[in-house]
């Protein structure tokens, strides 16, 4: 098995525990999460899972820095990638919807929802996804040096 499937399940397996965490870290069974310190290690970890993703995903062409305009081989490639790998758009806006609508619950019903394991479990559940089911397709079709040999 690839070290990037290993590192994908793993990315996979923390995030939906802190997908579950956003809304069920006052009950007993998540204790660990109510500490001090859960809040910081969380993001942390999630860092760490997310890290590979930035890598991967700026090594392959795919990024455009921030407050610049993507260019037209940017806007090609992500066009190109959203075809070939209908996983991809779900990666990418599930993750941003999940922030959005546990930012916007926690507003609402106050506490009971954690915002900030909300963006830890998706970028950790969005690296996982990139690199269970998009990586592999984004390197087959961007990637230089892996079409030279």
């Amino acid at each position: 098995m690839p070290l990037s499937r290993i590192f994908a399940i793993v990315a996979l397996l923390y995030g939906a525990t802190l997908a579950l965490a956003t809304f069920m870290w006052k009950q007993p069974m998540f204790r660990l999460f109510q500490s001090e310190q859960a809040t910081g290690m969380a993001f942390l970890v999630a860092a760490v899972f997310f890290a590979p993703f930035v890598v991967t995903f700026t090594k392959l062409g795919l990024n455009t820095a921030e407050g610049e305009e993507p260019s037209a081989e940017t806007k090609k490639r992500l066009a190109m990638l959203s075809k070939e790998c209908p996983m991809w758009p779900v990666a990418w806006y599930g993750s941003i919807g999940f922030i959005a609508l546990s930012w916007l619950g926690s507003m609402i019903v106050g506490d009971a929802i954690h915002p900030f394991f909300a963006f830890s479990a998706a970028v950790s559940l969005a690296s996982g996804m990139w690199f269970a089911f998009v990586y592999p397709t984004a390197k087959r079709l961007f990637d230089e040096s892996a079409k030279s040999k």
